[in-house]
């Protein structure tokens, strides 16, 4: 059975044709070396004003940092986008996949880290109990 492409796979086509009309007269622009070099580059910048606004030289409630921040991480996803195009992967599909992977596996490292919690050894009020409840 062959499935209707995503919404979200719609735009990554989208957006590799954006990106095909804009720099597509240049030489080497459509292939997975050169987008992911522009996604890596681009969380760069998205990591730089995040620590700007760690160190507090920006103002996250300031609406242009937001603005900026906001840009930046539009350029990630453009580079995302592109990529899935590239390679023929629907974004929403391969999401949806992951996802039930990480609830497997994060659901059980978070009930593993619960039950360590539970058996370790606790001191209430000075005495040593049993953490098991």
């Amino acid at each position: 059975m062959v499935r209707e492409p995503s919404e979200l796979y719609r735009l990554a086509v989208k957006s590799l044709a954006n990106s095909d009309r804009w720099f597509g007269d240049l030489p080497e622009t459509r292939n997975l070396a050169q987008f992911t070099l522009g996604l890596t580059g681009e969380a760069g910048e998205v990591a730089n004003l995040v620590a700007k606004i760690s160190r507090k030289s920006l103002d996250y409630g300031d609406a242009s940092t937001r603005f900026a921040l906001g840009m930046e991480l539009a350029d990630v996803l453009i580079y995302l986008l592109n990529i899935c195009a590239l390679l023929g992967i629907d974004p929403m599909e391969i999401y949806n996949q992951k996802n039930i992977e990480n609830e497997r596996k994060f659901n059980n490292e978070r009930d593993q880290r619960i039950l360590a919690r539970r058996e370790a050894v606790e001191i209430v009020d000075g005495i040593r109990v049993s953490g098991r409840r």
